[in-house]
């Protein structure tokens, strides 16, 4: 693996997802909804401005900062003596939350981009870019959120399962 590889962690946090509900279940979860939802924004003529672009930078920047505190976390609360069953939880978990951090950091740099093209008034945002780039960044945003919602759940299971001294 590379230096700035993240494709390992990709892959490894969809075949866990497939290998905990079923490929097509997480089609529909990580692909299908995300999209239907950007489409209706769309439709509803909910293109991005600058004004919701400014408030989603600190938002998602937030969201950033706790998925990495989750994965600190996540360091500290390894048993001694882990089972197969808790390492397979804590090394699927570790998968989902760094797969989650690089998502923020990925939809992070696209709302500065566009906010960025937004602002420059040398290279205007014509309507199609716009609508393209509110399409990507809502659908980004949705498939954020539905990924740090998989966060909660298994950290309950691990500290559920782990015995605190």
């Amino acid at each position: 693996m590379g230096l700035f590889s993240i494709l390992p962690i990709v892959r490894e946090h969809y075949k866990s997802l497939v290998s905990d509900s079923s490929k097509k279940r997480a089609v529909i979860i990580f692909g299908v909804i995300p999209t239907a939802i950007s489409i209706i924004l769309i439709l509803s003529g909910m293109n991005l401005t600058r004004d919701l672009a400014e408030v989603l930078i600190p938002a998602i920047a937030i969201l950033i900062g706790f998925s990495i505190n989750a994965m600190l976390l996540l360091i500290g609360r390894v048993s001694d003596e882990p089972t197969e069953r808790e390492e397979k939880l804590v090394k699927n978990t570790r998968n989902h939350t760094m797969y989650a951090v690089i998502l923020g950091l990925a939809t992070l740099v696209i709302v500065l981009v566009f906010l960025i093209s937004s602002k420059n008034k040398l290279a205007p945002v014509d309507l199609p870019l716009r609508t393209m780039a509110s399409f990507l960044i809502y659908f980004l945003i949705g498939h954020y959120i539905i990924s740090l919602y998989l966060l909660p759940a298994r950290f309950y299971a691990i500290a559920e399962n782990i015995n605190i001294d």
